[in-house]
């Protein structure tokens, strides 16, 4: 299972993470949101707050709320980078 090298923020429901083998997943958190444990992560600011865990085994908000490498690469949807620009679009 690759790691994950870094992580962003595309809009207030989606991350684009990384990973070791150089591939690169768009990852919506709209599903999540449902579930009490993730509701901080409606607010955008918050959403916005993560962390890469050490040795990129996953991203953290807190103590409490955090996704696994295994989550984001499984259920994450590949992005292809486009050559001219730094645009990318989604393949699935």
């Amino acid at each position: 299972m690759p790691t994950i090298i870094s992580a962003q923020t595309i809009d207030d429901l989606t991350l684009v993470v990384e990973f070791s083998n150089g591939d690169r997943k768009q990852y919506d958190i709209s599903r999540l949101l449902e579930k009490p444990m993730f509701s901080q992560l409606k607010s955008p600011g918050f959403f916005r707050s993560f962390q890469v865990e050490a040795g990129g085994y996953g991203i953290a908000w807190n103590d409490e709320i955090d996704l696994s490498e295994y989550e984001l690469w499984q259920n994450g949807i590949d992005v292809v980078a486009v050559v001219e620009g730094d645009c990318a679009s989604v393949v699935g």
